[in-house]
C-alpha cells in the first residue's frame, strides 16, 4: 500500500498512480477502471470540469461492497450485490452511474469510470454453409459476493464450479482449475455445512450452496457466491410458488446476496414433459442466476446433439430476459440405465459443449462428473476428461477479462461454415473472435470477419499467429476444437 506521499505506479488502462487515498491518471486526471480495485474504504475523486463529482466506496451491513456517487449534486448508491444494470442520467445529459454484476461504472463529463463486468450480450454467429446466421443470446454477466472476486471489484474471475462434491475432494478440484464448489454435499449428514464451507475456504474455492440456517450470518460467509434452491424443481416436483416464497425469505433476509437455481435443460429444450415459456416464467422470477442441465451423450445418448446446453443457455436467458446463465457439463459416464451402456462423452466432446456454452453467453461452467447408476460415484471422469478440463480452465480463466467485461464487436461480424459457431467479442481496446468446430472430423476451413482487411490475429495459448487477407482466416481445426483469435 503506498503511503500518503509516495506515489506507487498501478496497471491498467493509462499510467495510474496512487497518492494517500486519492487515484488519478497522470495523463487526463481522470479515474480510469484500474483504480478501483486497489482502493477499499476511502473517498476517490473524480477530476472532471467539477472538482465536486466524487466516487467513493464502502460496506453495508452485509459486508457487500457498495459505490457511492455525486454527480451534479445528486447522490446515488450501489450495491455490488444489486440484480442487473441500473443507469441513472442526470440533467446534464451525459452523466451516468450504472450497477452491474461484477462491479460498477461511471460516467461523468463524458469520461468513463469502469471497475467491472458489463456482462455478455449475445453476439453468437452459427455457421449455415452460406456465411453463418447471427444469433442473440445474451447474458449480463455474473454477480459475486462475500469476500469472492467482485467484493475486490476484480474482473479477472470466469466462475468454473464442479457439482455437489465431498470436501475430500476439494484438492483434486482445485488442481484441476475449479474455483467454485455447486451444492452443498453433507456425505449422508457426516459432514455439516460449516465444516464443508470451511474447507472450500481454505482451500481458496468459492462457493454457491444451499443456505444456512441463520440467513444474516451466512450471507457474510467468505467466499460465498450465491444461494442455491432446490435443484430441478420441474423434475422433482417444487412449485414455483414454493421456490417464490424461499426466494422471498432470503431477500428479507439479505437483499443483495444472488439467488442461484437450476432447471432441467430437457424440460426446456422439450425433450421431455411439456413445459412453456409460460410455465417457466413464475420459476425465473423466482432467481437471480439460472443455470440448467443436460447431458446429451451420457443423458440421452445422442452425440450429434452437442449443442443442447448452449441451446439451453439461450432458451433460459431469453425466457428470464438476460439474467445470467450457467450451464452444467456432463464430464462422465453417469451410467444410466435408460441409454446404451458406455455412452460417456469424450474429453473433445466436453471441451465442445464447454465452449458452445460460452459462445453462447454462459457466465459460468458448472461440471458433473458423477456416476448415479451401478453404484454411487462422486466422481467417474476419465483420466483425459480430467486433464481435458483442467486445460479448458486455464484457457477460461486466461480469458476471463474477455468473458466478463467484452462486448459486443459492432465493426466486425464474423461469417463462418457449416458445424462451427463462433462470436466476436471487444475488450481492451481489442476484438476476440472465438471460433468452435462442432463437426466430429479435423478440417482446414476458412472464415470470414466483414469490415476487417489485411491484417494478422494471435491465436491465445497456443503461441501462433495467423493472417488475416482481405478479412479472411484459414486455420486447422482438431474435431470439436476452439481456436480464440486476437486481433492486431
Amino acid at each position: 500500500m503506498a503511503s500518503k506521499n509516495n506515489k506507487q505506479n498501478i496497471p491498467g488502462n493509462g499510467h495510474l498512480a496512487r497518492q494517500g487515498n486519492t487515484i488519478e491518471s497522470l495523463e487526463n486526471r481522470q479515474l480510469l477502471s484500474a483504480a478501483l480495485p486497489y482502493v477499499h474504504n476511502g473517498v476517490l475523486q473524480v477530476f472532471g470540469t467539477r472538482h465536486s463529482d466524487s466516487v467513493s466506496i464502502s460496506r453495508d451491513s452485509h459486508r457487500a461492497w457498495k459505490l457511492n456517487v455525486n454527480v451534479n449534486g445528486s447522490d446515488f448508491a450501489f450495491s455490488n450485490r444489486t440484480f442487473g444494470r441500473v443507469n441513472v442520467q442526470t440533467a446534464a445529459g451525459h452523466d451516468r452511474v450504472g450497477a452491474t454484476h461484477l462491479g460498477f461504472n461511471v460516467n461523468v463529463n463524458g469520461h468513463v469510470i469502469d471497475s467491472g463486468s458489463n456482462g455478455r450480450n449475445g453476439g453468437t454467429t452459427t455457421g449455415n454453409g452460406s456465411g453463418g446466421t447471427s444469433g442473440g443470446t445474451t447474458g449480463n454477466g455474473n454477480n459475486d459476493n462475500g469476500d469472492g472476486p467482485s467484493k475486490k471489484l476484480d474482473i479477472n474471475f470466469f466462475p468454473i464450479g464442479v457439482f455437489s462434491q465431498p470436501l475430500s475432494s476439494f484438492s483434486n478440484w482445485k488442481g484441476l482449475g475449479i474455483n467454485t464448489v455447486v451444492g452443498y454435499e453433507s456425505e449422508g449428514g457426516r459432514v455439516s455445512m460449516s465444516d464443508w464451507s470451511d474447507a472450500a475456504v481454505g482451500k481458496g474455492l468459492y462457493m454457491i450452496r444451499q443456505a444456512a440456517s441463520n440467513l444474516s450470518a451466512d450471507a457474510n460467509q467468505k467466499n460465498l457466491l450465491a444461494w442455491m434452491l432446490g435443484d430441478e424443481p420441474e423434475i422433482n416436483n417444487v412449485s414455483s410458488g414454493t421456490n417464490q416464497s424461499i426466494y422471498n425469505q432470503y431477500k428479507a433476509a439479505a437483499p443483495d446476496v444472488p439467488v442461484f437455481a437450476n432447471f432441467s435443460g430437457g424440460y426446456a429444450l422439450h425433450y421431455q414433459g411439456n413445459w412453456t415459456q409460460a410455465t417457466y416464467t413464475p420459476y425465473l422470477a423466482a432467481t437471480d442466476w439460472v443455470s440448467n442441465d443436460i447431458y446429451p451423450v451420457t443423458g440421452w445418448g445422442q452425440p450429434t446433439k452437442l449443442d443442447a446446453p448452449a441451446k439451453a443457455v439461450t432458451q433460459l436467458a431469453d425466457w428470464s430476459k438476460g439474467k445470467p446463465q450457467f450451464a452444467i457439463i456432463e464430464a462422465s459416464d453417469q451410467n444410466l440405465p435408460w441409454v446404451k451402456p458406455g455412452s460417456v462423452a469424450s474429453a473433445a466432446q466436453v471441451r465442445a459443449e464447454t465452449w458452445d456454452a460460452v459462445i453462447h453467453g454462459a457466465a459460468g461452467i458448472i461440471y458433473f462428473p458423477q456416476k448415479i447408476g451401478g453404484g454411487f460415484s462422486y466422481n467417474n471422469m476419465s483420466t483425459a476428461v480430467a486433464s481435458e478440463i483442467k486445460t479448458q480452465s486455464a484457457r477460461l480463466q486466461n480469458l476471463s477479462g474477455v468473458l466478463e467485461k467484452g462486448t459486443d464487436a459492432t465493426s466486425v461480424s464474423l461469417q463462418l461454415p457449416s458445424g462451427f459457431e463462433g462470436t466476436v467479442k471487444h475488450f481492451d481496446g481489442h476484438d476476440y473472435l472465438m471460433v468452435l468446430n462442432m463437426n466430429p472430423t479435423s478440417e482446414d476451413q476458412s472464415f470470414t470477419l466483414a469490415g476487417t482487411g489485411d491484417t494478422a490475429a494471435s491465436v491465445a495459448g497456443e503461441n501462433r499467429t495467423v493472417a488475416v487477407n482481405q478479412g479472411t482466416i484459414t486455420d486447422h481445426f482438431a474435431a470439436y476444437d476452439v481456436h480464440v483469435y486476437q486481433l492486431q
